[in-house]
């Protein structure tokens, strides 16, 4: 190898440890935003006679960021929204022996906690047959973790529909609008007789 080799060898080993140097001296490049650190600090309320659902919601939750609330019947339930500044509610559909549609017409009656959402609870068996007026969604339980998450980041982060006729969450089985394509709350289009956005009706 002659001098020039030589040099130019030693060139190419010092430019490698510069870049070495380099790699190790700087910052990690920034994480896209995770589920964690977009909603760390939510709370959500797990409102359930079975504390073996509330504690299986907790243990997948928490993990996230996410304050987990737990209230096995109404009055501790609703002491929760009220005191906590809870964000999402997932209710049993048969809470504290009733079909939770009790409970969910408390807080669409009151104008602190009407536009709350709430994802309902429910067995396999019921799952088609409940009443989900004025929940945004419905988790078949035993739920699987991933799951879980998945409705509860699209709850917090995708506002439910807002029904024109009574500005208030709509139900997972609402009456969508064949004209402008409002969702609103079966009830109230019966009770309008159509569209209260845009006077549409079928």
């Amino acid at each position: 190898m002659d001098r020039w080799q030589e040099q130019e060898e030693r060139r190419l080993q010092e430019t490698k440890q510069q870049q070495r140097r380099a790699r190790r001296s700087s910052p990690p490049p920034p994480e896209p935003k995770s589920f964690l650190s977009v909603h760390a600090g939510r709370r959500v309320l797990v409102a359930d006679s079975s504390q073996v659902i509330r504690t299986s919601a907790a243990m997948v939750l928490e993990p996230t960021g996410i304050a987990v609330l737990q209230a096995e019947n109404q009055m501790l339930a609703m002491h929760a929204v009220l005191d906590q500044s809870v964000d999402l509610v997932l209710l049993d559909s048969d809470f504290d022996s009733d079909s939770g549609r009790q409970f969910i017409g408390r807080l669409r009656s009151d104008p602190q906690t009407r536009d709350l959402p709430v994802i309902l609870l429910a067995g396999l068996e019921r799952k088609d047959s409940i009443d989900t007026s004025g929940a945004v969604g419905i988790l078949v339980k035993p739920f699987d973790s991933q799951d879980l998450i998945d409705r509860v980041e699209q709850a917090l982060t995708e506002p439910p529909p807002i029904c024109p006729s009574c500005n208030h969450p709509v139900e997972v089985k609402g009456k969508q609008c064949p004209k402008c394509g409002a969702r609103h709350h079966t009830d109230c289009w019966k009770l309008y007789d159509g569209c209260g956005k845009c006077q549409g009706s079928t």
